[in-house]
């Protein structure tokens, strides 16, 4: 109280000392706070931005003549070479970066089905659009021929013997007229009334004898490739049986008419009564005994591939799917009978389908090509925490698109199930070997689910450029994609080391001595690296870090120079005062009480204000410094937060120099110096 009424009595002493005390403060807070800024950015830069070494597709091909085959992954002599970098040069490379592919089941949200984009050449990069054609339909056939070669070939040797022989599927073509949709994606126009095309395959004659196909039929029909879009399919199909749609559909038809004349093409096929085929190596296809056992696909990270050999018996309970089915009746009569079991299953594991979703589980989005290239971005929300990566917190990215046709927004919780890819089934084989892009898989009941349901919680979402032309790069990705984080799932990935499932990871700053490397070895571009523009933030951060260490050195030079001067005006004249205590018997404790209340009634407020004009000043001091440079990057801090933080540093040094001269104006050396 009596420090509180010495100040009133010299008001303006008591103002010039808080004057003091605001510039110290002041001084310390922006110049601390430019340097701690600074260095907070620079710490931060190496987390955000990663350079990238992503494989050059060309070195996925080998052209052998007039044949060009695309390899699963880079051949062994660059893999080789690679693997001898990463082992060697720790100070170009940081390690490599696997995305996990998987495929989960929301029930309560639609994906965005491809057929609504791009009519037309559209199916020619998307591998079809799977999984999200498989259909159920009732279907009148208005036509029924014989392919005009004698059907598939396929090539079988006996485990016992290296001889082969050949076989044919059989194959009929017919066309018909939809009369309804009993199973098939929303996302397609409504199909009744249009003309449908059906390859229907079977195993032999009698198979095919057996599914009774004759015009005029109503017949229950499945497949696993049902369009109703144009482009090459059509294309393909006139091409290869213009003469069998001149049969069913009239004479002399042209590309163009027969274009219009056919809205939708389907395959018609139980794949599990086929002889199963694979690669063998050297380009052809070998397919196991004649017995028809199976082979099981199992992928390697390396994109090897091992083969496992499953009975028939084994394989065919769990593959099966059903065809073609005449009806006598309706079709719900049917699929309720005893009869109708295969095509319920069919139908339940179609739901599943039809509401899978791709989803990417990478260690962070910045390390997708389409981030780093800046084809994608986060326009809404925000990526994932270091924490939420370390921990394996359960959030997830959606694409805008997406979010909106599902009315979903950031801080919602999506339920998702995890369901396992299964390359016994012959079109996910197909699709899987021949992209490298994520898709969801179509459900496999044999494969079934791999988690329980797990509630993700959406933190951000983003955009693409183009995002549905992104099929025919091999490292872009639908918005139907879905991104968590690795370290949130415990099932078993899909992993590959080639497209969106796998970066290099250098050296920030080491993009152009990891180029040098590569032309040194003779593999120009046998990597694309990309920085985002890395080495000019660092340069010009650097460069701005020098000015701003600057900034600090003044700042707290000219703030302790302040702050001598304002202990030298304030406790230290306190002598005489301190003497006359010290005469009428005051107690130590109470002149010290005296000195250090005083001084600190005008240091606490006048710290306070140089505090609120220090960060007030902040950015007009940090766009003056940066202007210096030619540097335009924002600093990460949180301006009040920092100096709040400064103004309390300022006070507990400053309230220690306080106590310090105060000890020493009232011991033994103080008192008989004034004497």
């Amino acid at each position: 109280m009596r420090a509180i009424i010495q100040m009133t009595r010299q008001p303006w002493k008591s103002f010039s000392g808080i004057v003091l005390c605001a510039l110290a403060a002041a001084l310390l807070v922006i110049g601390g706070g430019q340097y701690y800024a600074t260095t907070l950015t620079r710490a931060n830069l190496d987390d955000r931005y990663d350079t990238l070494a992503l494989p050059a597709e060309d070195y996925f091909y080998k052209q052998q003549g007039s044949v060009r085959t695309r390899y699963t992954s880079l051949p062994e002599e660059y893999q080789d070479w690679t693997s001898e970098v990463i082992r060697t040069r720790s100070d170009l490379v940081r390690g490599e970066t696997y995305a996990g592919g998987l495929s989960a089941y929301i029930p309560e949200m639609v994906p965005d089905n491809f057929s609504q984009h791009d009519e037309g050449e559209f199916m020619e990069g998307y591998s079809d659009g799977i999984p999200y054609r498989c259909a159920v339909l009732e279907v009148t056939l208005t036509g029924v021929g014989r392919l005009p070669y004698e059907g598939d070939i396929i090539r079988y040797s006996s485990n016992d013997s290296d001889e082969i022989e050949i076989r044919y599927s059989v194959s009929w073509f017919c066309t018909g007229t939809i009369d309804r949709a009993v199973g098939l994606e929303q996302g397609f126009a409504s199909p009744e009334g249009k003309t449908i095309a059906l390859m229907v395959r079977a195993c032999d004659e009698d198979a095919l004898e057996a599914l009774q196909l004759e015009e005029g039929g109503h017949y229950l029909v499945y497949g696993m490739d049902y369009s109703d879009v144009r482009g090459k399919e059509k294309r393909e199909l006139y091409q290869a049986f213009g003469e069998n749609f001149a049969e069913l559909l009239g004479t002399g038809l042209s590309e163009v008419e027969f274009d219009e004349k056919v809205d939708c093409f389907m395959t018609v096929c139980d794949y599990s009564s086929l002889a199963s085929h694979a690669p063998d190596g050297n380009g052809d296809f070998i397919v196991s005994q004649e017995k028809r056992n199976h082979y099981q696909r199992i992928p390697d990270l390396d994109g090897a591939t091992k083969i496992d050999l499953v009975p028939s018996e084994a394989y065919v309970p769990d593959y099966c799917v059903p065809t073609m089915a005449k009806l006598k009746g309706g079709a719900e009569e049917y699929l309720a009978s005893e009869e109708g079991f295969l095509w319920r299953q069919a139908l339940e594991e179609m739901e599943i389908t039809n509401h899978g979703f791709p989803v990417l589980a990478v260690e962070k989005p910045g390390q997708q090509a389409a981030f780093a290239r800046e084809q994608a971005r986060i326009v809404e929300g925000r990526d994932f925490t270091e924490q939420e990566r370390r921990d394996g917190s359960r959030v997830c990215i959606l694409s805008q698109s997406l979010a909106e046709s599902n009315g979903l927004k950031t801080g919602d919780i999506i339920d998702m199930r995890y369901y396992a890819y299964d390359y016994n089934i012959q079109a996910q084989r197909t699709n899987m070997l021949s992209t490298s892009f994520p898709s969801a898989a179509i459900y496999s009941r044999s494969a079934g689910f791999l988690t329980e349901t797990e509630g993700y919680r959406i933190v951000g979402l983003y955009r693409q450029d183009n995002a549905w032309q992104n099929y025919m790069d091999p490292y872009g990705f639908t918005p139907n994609t879905i991104f968590v984080p690795k370290s949130s799932v415990s099932c078993e990935m899909m992993m590959r080391n080639s497209g969106v499932y796998y970066s290099m990871l250098l050296q920030n700053g080491k993009k152009e001595e990891f180029e040098q490397l590569q032309e040194e070895a003779g593999y120009p571009d046998l990597y694309i690296c990309i920085d985002q523009g890395y080495s000019q933030i660092v340069f010009a951060l650097e460069e701005y870090q020098s000015v701003s260490a600057g900034a600090l050195w003044i700042g707290v030079a000219a703030a302790g120079a302040v702050m001598a001067l304002f202990l030298i005006l304030f406790p230290l004249q306190q002598g005489r005062t301190v003497g006359l205590m010290n005469a009428i018997g005051a107690h130590r404790r109470e002149r010290i009480r005296y000195i250090f209340g005083s001084s600190a009634c005008i240091l606490v407020p006048g710290a306070v204000l140089g505090g609120i004009c220090g960060g007030l000043a902040w950015k007009q001091v940090t766009a003056r410094l940066m202007e210096s440079v030619s540097v335009a990057i924002p600093l990460e801090a949180n301006t009040m937060v920092m100096s709040v933080a400064f103004v309390a540093v300022f006070l507990i040094l400053a309230l220690a120099a306080l106590l310090a001269a105060a000890l020493a104006l009232t011991g033994e050396k103080g008192l008989k110096k004034r004497k």
